[in-house]
């Protein structure tokens, strides 16, 4: 019994009871000396057990433990002290030789303690991981209602950009409608003054005379009556991410992070 106890008691590091015992996130204790050398060595916080990285440099004292081991080798020096040889039967804190009793009593209580410890911890972490779940789904579907805002800003955009080009094209379409219109009346009006008016014109051409001004004016190429493409695509996706931008400005949706719960 007191062999298993006394390896139960002993730092890995150094292989001696523990002095002034610390315990990581890992659950892990050492020396407090031992751990701080081992960490100054190795440069990290590491566990030198698990290799686990501690959050912090300056871990907590392990008072339970701390007390387990100080009673131990407090009755260990009664023992060597007592010449009467200990028994070999394994004993329970109630039947144990007197020297170990003490001992005995605070290790019971020591491992009580830790139970009820893992015990809260296990049901911390059982609400942590609901509060995931939720977190996870509330987070999920406010992606899900900006992408779908997005998606309507982005359709917005995309038949207000298609109907302006079809504006412009209706609007210089019929632009070509009247002038062609226009330059059909004056064809068939040439057309229909040129047979009788041969010999007019046949007598001003004899003598070198120059056309009358009341002609119609020869039409001229039309300036700008094609479709204003650049006005259309240039930088279209900056333009478009830019009015999207302004929209959501103005609407200011409710994208903040889902609350994080009690961790």
């Amino acid at each position: 019994m007191g062999s298993r106890l006394e390896e139960a008691l002993r730092c890995s590091v150094c292989r001696d009871i523990f002095q002034e015992p610390v315990f990581l996130t890992c659950r892990h204790s050492f020396c407090k000396c031992c751990l701080q050398e081992w960490w100054s060595r190795n440069r990290r916080p590491e566990c030198p057990l698990c290799r686990t990285i501690s959050p912090e440099w300056d871990p907590p004292l392990n008072m339970p433990l701390k007390s387990v081991c100080e009673a131990f080798s407090q009755q260990r020096a009664e023992c060597q002290s007592d010449s009467r040889p200990d028994s070999q039967t394994p004993v329970t804190p109630g039947a144990a030789p007197r020297p170990h009793r003490q001992v005995l009593r605070v290790i019971y209580a020591h491992l009580k303690d830790e139970l009820e410890l893992f015990g809260d911890v296990k049901g911390n972490y059982a609400e942590v991981a609901t509060d995931i779940e939720v977190q996870a789904r509330v987070t999920e579907r406010r992606i899900e209602d900006v992408f779908a805002a997005l998606k309507k800003m982005l359709k917005r955009e995309r038949l207000a950009r298609i109907n302006a080009v079809r504006e412009e094209k209706e609007k210089k379409r019929q632009r070509m409608k009247r002038l062609m219109e226009i330059l059909k009346d004056d064809i068939e009006g040439l057309s229909q003054k040129a047979p009788q008016d041969l010999p007019f014109w046949q007598g001003y051409r004899k003598a070198g005379r120059k056309v009358p001004a009341h002609l119609p004016e020869l039409p001229q190429l039309l300036a700008g009556g094609l479709i204003d493409v650049d006005q259309h695509l240039s930088n279209l996706p900056s333009r478009v991410l830019d009015s999207m931008k302004d929209q959501l400005t103005a609407q200011r949706p409710n994208t903040e992070a889902p609350s994080q719960g009690t961790m």
